[in-house]
């Protein structure tokens, strides 16, 4: 099949797709283009990105190109969550470890120093509060 039946069959495709969707959005069929721009208009409106169900002049001209924080990748990202789990454990602190040492060690045995030390920061403000009342007694 030569370029046009390439064509016609991505169009028939799209517009198929399309009237799964939503059929009232489909008054005639779509080209690919057409259908693909038409998908990305949903992409970014459902994603908070840009409303394009509510169009306005004075938007934001350069949405479509900034940083938007849904479409981050690094979310779920397992050296991201060891970063935070490091920070909200107070690792350093409570074994000395720096986050690339923590890093090189065997997953169960960070594992375990993660636990540890959540233990540790439960009992600080316990500890926290009996150290001022034995102040205050001084």
């Amino acid at each position: 099949m030569g370029e046009n039946g390439e064509e016609q069959r991505q169009d028939i495709f799209f517009a198929t797709i399309l009237a799964t969707v939503d059929p009232a959005l489909v008054k005639r069929p779509l080209g690919s283009v057409e259908a693909q721009q038409w998908a990305l208009d949903r992409y970014e409106t459902a994603y908070g990105i840009f409303d394009h169900n509510k169009p306005s002049i004075t938007g934001d001209e350069y949405a479509l190109v900034r940083y938007h924080p849904s479409e981050d990748t690094s979310i779920g990202d397992i050296l991201y969550e060891r970063l935070h789990e490091y920070k909200e454990c107070c690792v350093q602190d409570h074994t000395g470890l720096s986050f690339k040492e923590l890093l090189e060690l065997p997953r169960h045995m960070v594992v375990k120093i993660f636990e540890q030390c959540r233990r540790w920061e439960e009992k600080k403000p316990r500890l926290s509060a009996d150290l001022k009342d034995l102040t205050k007694k001084l």
